[in-house]
């Protein structure tokens, strides 16, 4: 079982799918910057959506690299078996806090993402309530959670007490804030779908966003929903997830950028202008699209929008 597992055989196993996932986030977050940036002037750029991609990578960066050290620290620089494994079961160690830190605050930027794309496609206050009561509560349990964290000593096998029951209230709100989220921004964009058929022949952008929206929440939801159920149980598996999620969290942003682009590839220029009007122009209000499209399922024609 994974919670016999020692915690530094725990970190050297994570360490080798974090590197993957964040190969992969690489190679993701260079097409999606592609896909923002090319054939554009200055002022076409989203400057939102440009630097969201750009920190969410730095911020993985910044994981992995953290990750490396510790690893180095560990297994190098204490040999003894007994004194590797209490380093690495001290959670008060700044290296630890600090990576923890970068953690959180990629989370609380991907779910303020979320939560700033349901404003924006339904364009009103009172539906993110809710959503933005959930991001705040996500801001706050990660506070918590690394304070406590930091105040605990060595632990033998699991963090309990204060330290756990704030862990578990972070995972759980920031599980619950991109669920809420990512189904109020489905259903908005079901319904615009749903509304506009009538007016195209063939399948619409609302129709492949809605998947794209679809996908990437449920990947996001599922890292938080084993996280969640690891440490309900005491399992160590949740390290071992924790090690990914700054990656997952990164792949999850640059996915639906990418999808987009896909989407209409290989329309020319039209590519990265609907990637990066996702959030500037296709979602900026609520409209009823009118789209005419070709045969092959991607839209010839999105400027024809009728404005509720």
């Amino acid at each position: 079982m994974v919670a016999q597992i020692p915690r530094d055989k725990i970190a050297l196993f994570a360490d080798v799918f974090e590197a993957m996932f964040y190969g992969f986030s690489i190679a993701m977050y260079i097409i999606t910057m592609w896909i923002l940036l090319r054939h554009r002037t200055r002022k076409q750029i989203n400057t939102g959506m440009v630097s969201v991609a750009c920190l969410l990578f730095i911020f993985s960066t910044i994981h992995i690299a953290i990750d490396i050290y510790r690893i180095n620290e560990g297994v190098f620089k204490h040999p003894d078996p007994i004194e590797r494994a209490a380093w690495f079961r001290n959670p008060a160690l700044p290296s630890w806090i600090f990576k923890n830190s970068v953690y959180s605050l990629q989370t609380i930027l991907g779910d303020g993402v979320v939560v700033y794309r349901c404003y924006k496609v339904w364009g009103s206050i009172r539906i993110i309530i809710l959503p933005s009561l959930l991001w705040i509560s996500v801001v706050v349990t990660s506070v918590g959670s690394i304070y406590s964290v930091s105040r605990v000593t060595a632990v033998p096998g699991f963090l309990t007490g204060t330290a756990e029951n704030w862990i578990t209230a972070f995972i759980f709100a920031a599980l619950t804030c991109n669920f809420i989220a990512t189904a109020l921004l489905a259903f908005r964009l079901a319904s615009i779908d749903r509304s506009a058929r009538r007016y195209r022949v063939g399948r619409g952008l609302t129709a492949s966003v809605f998947r794209v929206v679809i996908d990437a929440g449920a990947l996001y939801s599922f890292m938080l929903l084993t996280m969640l159920i690891c440490t309900l149980l005491k399992n160590n598996g949740c390290y071992f997830i924790l090690k990914s999620a700054t990656s997952i969290i990164s792949i999850a942003f640059y996915l639906i950028i990418l999808r987009l682009g896909l989407c209409t590839w290989p329309g020319g220029t039209d590519v990265e202008s609907r990637a990066s009007s996702f959030h500037a122009e296709a979602l900026t209000r609520p409209v009823r699209p009118v789209d005419v499209h070709t045969d092959d399922g991607c839209s010839e024609e999105e400027g024809k929008e009728v404005h509720e």
